[in-house]
């Protein structure tokens, strides 16, 4: 069965990234995610290339029950700011609405704030991003939570040509309105260039909520990136 082996695949990488993987129906989720983004370079740095400020909008789409029913949908829109090769900030609002669970639907304004460390050894690129999210509910309370990502990427290249680039990232959540822990996600990705402006990412992921319909979510996805000219 298809799901048998999505689920395979999912615990291997639970064990592998020290989360204990359950396999109890009703807590459990295979999902389909994609997200598209468009990234418009607003001003560029001295060497022509480096973007200094740029404009990024996107769309947002996860597949819930099996990846029979559109459960997530989101607008975003952000603005980032590089001050030099290695360090950037960047604002954003997201528009949410979710179904988790086939009865109930909720709406949502996220507002997040971003801080990005990069750097380079060798091949290999490492990015740590911390995002402050403030959530504001139109049905319940608002929250605040704090996101740490680490992601690590390096490209595979056959003669000198680059095929693809193959990254792991590692992210916690954490309730800065509870005070707890209420997340971890694992996202394993293989980005392709199509063209300069386009590039294509099929990911396959984990996730284990802490507090949630849903506690343990096998991912597969797509995510597409459009860079639009100056």
């Amino acid at each position: 069965m298809l799901n048998r082996a999505l689920y395979a695949i999912i615990l291997i990488l639970g064990v592998a990234s020290g989360v204990p993987a359950q396999s109890s129906a009703p807590e459990n989720d295979f999902q389909f995610w994609n997200d598209t983004q468009f990234t418009k370079p607003l001003t560029l740095a001295s060497d022509g290339k480096t973007e200094r400020f740029s404009l990024n909008f996107g769309t947002t789409l996860r597949m819930f029950d099996d990846a029979t029913r559109p459960g997530d949908r989101r607008l975003s829109i952000g603005l980032d700011r590089r001050f030099s090769k290695r360090l950037s900030f960047g604002i954003g609002y997201t528009l949410r609405n979710s179904d988790e669970t086939a009865s109930g639907s909720e709406t949502d304004h996220r507002f997040r704030l971003d801080g990005n460390l990069e750097f380079k050894t060798g091949q290999v690129g490492i990015r740590l991003r911390s995002r402050l999210e403030h959530i504001v509910k139109l049905d319940s309370s608002d929250s605040t939570r704090f996101r740490q990502r680490l992601l690590i990427s390096r490209p595979i290249r056959h003669r000198g040509t680059e095929l693809f680039s193959l990254s792991g990232s590692a992210e916690t959540f954490y309730s800065l309105s509870d005070n707890r822990r209420t997340r971890d996600e694992f996202i394993m990705g293989f980005a392709s260039r199509i063209s300069p402006n386009f590039s294509v990412e099929p990911i396959v992921g984990l996730r284990r909520n802490r507090s949630a319909s849903f506690r343990n979510v096998g991912i597969v996805g797509m995510n597409l990136r459009f860079r639009l000219p100056k």
